[in-house]
């Protein structure tokens, strides 16, 4: 597969977090996402809607939920570990340290339009994850979706009763390859614009 194609190594610019490694595992967490909900996305509402009916894919739709939300608090801690190298990414994450708005609303402004550029110039087939009520931006779904990891990790509690946060995954996925760019120029600062693009070009793809 052409995800192969990815190796992030070398030094981190901050010493609390690993970039390279954070990316590395959020490409997991995104892909194993994706493949969770391309097979159970039709029949994960109605096993969160509270209708009595409880099986396995109830568990299915938590398990897909809590990696796209923690894929995305992860993409978001990784930009921050790069603007801010001399902090911890985790201060970031309001009272809770999950808070994906806190963690988006934390960044510099202009990392917000560059994961705004990448959002709005991804492929048609990322809508298949985002759903209309987190089309406008990556903002937006940060917002909407603020604490779905806390919400969720214990789906017995009445927190978690706010649907699929599915536009969280391609959120998720445009910051990543805003870190992914930014962790390639600061090891490589001469890095032609081909070089950077075929880095685009193999997470661009779900």
């Amino acid at each position: 597969m052409s995800r192969k194609a990815l190796l992030l190594g070398g030094p981190s610019i901050n010493p609390h977090w690993n970039v390279p490694r954070a990316l590395h595992i959020l490409e997991g967490e995104i892909v194993s996402s994706l493949r969770i909900l391309e097979i159970w996305e039709p029949h994960l509402q109605s096993r969160v809607s509270g209708n009595g009916e409880h099986s396995h894919e109830l568990g299915m739709a938590v398990s897909a939920i809590l990696i796209t939300s923690h894929a995305a608090e992860m993409a978001l801690k990784s930009l921050l570990a790069q603007t801010c190298p001399d902090e911890n990414p985790r201060k970031f994450g309001g009272s809770t340290g999950h808070s994906l708005n806190d963690l988006f609303g934390n960044l510099p402004h202009e990392s917000k339009l560059e994961v705004e550029g990448q959002f709005n110039g991804m492929p048609i087939e990322w809508e298949n994850y985002a759903g209309r009520e987190y089309g406008k931006s990556a903002e937006e779904v940060f917002r909407i979706a603020d604490d779905t990891f806390v919400d969720w990790r214990y789906a017995i509690e009445d927190g978690a009763s706010n649907g699929i946060p599915k536009g969280v995954l391609k959120a998720a996925a445009a910051v990543r390859i805003t870190c992914a760019t930014k962790l390639r120029l600061s090891q490589v600062p001469n890095s032609t614009h081909e070089e950077i693009a075929s880095i685009q070009d193999v997470l661009v793809k779900p």
